[in-house]
């Protein structure tokens, strides 16, 4: 009976998301990747994972590429 809050690449570790799912359900808030990337920008720093580069572009191919992974689990 508890809610367990994790990152965004909790589940793109197969064995984690295999775990997670033996515990009960997997759910996500959806929210418009517009409106995460403006959240993200009003930090001081943006996550390291993202191309220092291109920032914008690295954060909406990583969603996408999550999101697919969110929505078969």
């Amino acid at each position: 009976n508890s809610i367990i809050a994790l990152g965004g690449g909790s589940l793109c570790d197969p064995d984690s998301a295999a775990i997670l799912q033996s515990l009960g359900y997997i759910f996500y808030l959806k929210t418009p990747l517009s409106i995460i990337w403006h959240r993200l920008l009003q930090n001081q720093y943006l996550p390291s994972y993202l191309d220092p580069h291109d920032p914008e572009q690295s954060f909406y191919a990583l969603a996408q590429k999550r999101l697919s992974i969110y929505e078969e689990n």
